[in-house]
């Protein structure tokens, strides 16, 4: 996340979304809070990061996108972010 956050800063072309997979670190030992991973001006979509399922995906959209988070009728994949 320090890495993400200092190129976001000295970067003058922002992206307008960001996709990372492998959220929480591996043999982790407490539970990862969403507040350590927001990053301003971003909304945050996630999966799997408050339970033992996976490593966690986090989606960031651009604020000025205004995402909505959408809700399959079904839980086929663990590993995607809706």
């Amino acid at each position: 996340m320090t890495e993400l956050k200092a190129r976001l800063a000295t970067c003058n072309d922002k992206p307008m979304i960001i996709g990372i997979a492998e959220v929480k670190p591996k043999n982790y030992r407490y539970a990862l809070q969403t507040s350590e991973i927001q990053l301003p001006g971003y909304e945050l979509f996630i999966r799997n990061l408050d339970n033992n399922v996976g490593r966690g995906i986090a989606l960031y959209v651009h604020s000025s996108l205004q995402a909505s988070p959408f809700n399959p009728a079904t839980e086929d994949s663990v590993d995607s972010v809706s």
